[in-house]
């Protein structure tokens, strides 16, 4: 099951926050608690961590965004998943729904 990646509200006058930059890229594995991008308030400076075990997939903030407070940034998804979103949109409809098959990965140690 996909979970989503949602901007968080730090303050509570805050409406927005800036992507300073992901420590993560997408299709990365990422395990909860692990840090997966810098954001900035008026106030603070915070990283936003991974709530579960996965992989980060579909990022729609990028470095510098101003985000509104409660918007998804990217969605965290369990290895062999296959995720289903619409297609980006183009002179404004959407094109044909994407499936991606989030890919299992294999730790060597």
């Amino acid at each position: 099951m996909a979970i989503d990646v949602i901007l968080p509200a730090l303050g509570m006058s805050q409406d927005t926050g800036k992507i300073l930059r992901w420590l993560k890229a997408e299709g990365d594995p990422v395990a909860k608690g692990e840090p997966l991008a810098e954001i900035e308030t008026d106030k603070a400076t915070v990283e936003i961590e991974a709530e579960a075990d996965g992989v980060l997939t579909g990022i729609t903030a990028a470095e510098g965004d101003d985000v509104p407070v409660g918007q998804v940034i990217a969605t965290i998804t369990i290895a062999g998943e296959v995720v289903r979103r619409d297609g980006p949109r183009v002179n404004g409809s959407a094109s044909p729904a994407v499936e991606t098959l989030v890919p299992t990965i294999i730790a060597v140690r």
